[in-house]
């Protein structure tokens, strides 16, 4: 009693990095001070040979803001979407089982998988 609950406190960890095409060449500097407009920007790189530019955004906030009124650079209309995450190389368990797979014996003298239920399972002829 009498002290307050962090529950309205929340922490959005949702991604605020997009990818934006639709942009010239000779206009590829302009999206620095296009995108800041909206709030403080982590970075923008360039793919593809320049033709797609990936910015990330401090908050999500920002992002947002960038993605419903950031779609017109001067004459230029940018198409901006959402930058796919990407999908962590290995996850650590299966990394351990590919090195035991490697050091261990050959797959014919292995023992068979265990299933959730601790059966072992049937090799297949």
């Amino acid at each position: 009693r009498g002290v307050p609950s962090a529950s309205w406190a929340t922490v959005d960890n949702r991604p605020a990095v997009l990818r934006v095409t639709g942009f010239s060449a000779d206009t590829k500097d302009a999206l620095f001070t296009h995108f800041e407009a909206f709030g403080l920007l982590k970075s923008i790189v360039f793919e593809d040979g320049d033709d797609v530019a990936v910015v990330s955004f401090k908050e999500r906030k920002t992002a947002e803001q960038a993605m419903r009124r950031g779609g017109v650079m001067g004459t230029q209309r940018l198409t901006i979407q959402w930058q796919p995450t990407p999908v962590s190389a290995v996850p650590q368990e299966e990394a351990v089982e590919d090195a035991d797979e490697d050091g261990g014996a050959d797959d014919a003298e292995a023992e068979p998988e265990a299933n959730t239920a601790g059966v072992p399972l049937q090799a297949s002829a």
